[in-house]
């Protein structure tokens, strides 16, 4: 398929690699999907529909946390918002729904024009919240599209984590 292309690089950490992503990206819209994670088969195609049926530059829905690849899913009766930034915001920082995380979300690739990742261990927060403020409006579902690997020997889940976020 000439529409993909692999880009290979030494091991450079998982922000300098997303930079990598943006600067040779050449698609309208971006989407992140960390390495042992996954996405149902119509995820991109749903969050697309979503921004054009709402007119928005952001489209996200709920994940689910999994602890292993043997799992079922229930979904509820679909549930679609229109909310503003600010609530977007709201939503990440008190947890509900929400997720901070950079993955999980289909964007605008020109959100992304003059911003990049910090070279630091975590920095979904800061990221995010630059990103989602760079719109007006966000289109939420809360259908389950994304699956979240929850390993608890990972960086985010390590004790003191927000320390080395903080200090990172």
């Amino acid at each position: 398929d000439e529409r993909i292309r692999i880009i290979t690089t030494e091991n450079q950490g998982l922000a300098l690699s997303r930079n990598t992503g943006l600067d040779n990206a050449k698609g309208e819209y971006l989407y992140f999907v960390d390495a042992d994670d996954f996405i149902a088969p119509d995820t991109i195609e749903y969050l697309y529909n979503l921004i054009k049926k709402y007119d928005v530059k952001i489209a996200t829905c709920r994940p689910l946390e999994i602890h292993d690849y043997d799992f079922t899913v229930e979904q509820e009766e679909e549930c679609v918002e229109v909310i503003s930034a600010e609530e977007m915001l709201k939503k990440i920082l008190l947890r509900k729904e929400c997720s901070v995380a950079t993955w999980n979300k289909l964007i605008k690739s020109n959100l992304y024009d003059n911003l990049r990742f910090k070279n630091r261990i975590i920095n979904d927060m800061d990221f995010t919240h630059k990103l989602v403020t760079r719109t007006d409006r966000i289109v939420y579902s809360n259908q389950i599209k994304y699956y979240y690997l929850w390993r608890g020997d990972s960086l985010c889940h390590k004790k003191n984590s927000i320390a080395r976020l903080i200090d990172s």
